[in-house]
């Protein structure tokens, strides 16, 4: 579906996987330090931990 909409012109498909709906505001949505790195991502439901 998001090729689709893509063809169609749309850069929404980039900002949903990249940034999620936009609705969590930064501070839930992104944690850094340094040891760790995480990004959550509502649209997907899922959270992406790097150590």
């Amino acid at each position: 579906m998001f090729k689709m909409i893509m063809a169609l012109g749309s850069d929404l498909p980039l900002k949903l996987k990249k940034q999620g709906s936009g609705d969590l505001p930064l501070e839930i949505a992104q944690y850094k330090d340094s040891i760790v790195s995480c990004n959550a991502n509502d649209v997907f439901a899922t959270i992406k931990i790097i150590l």
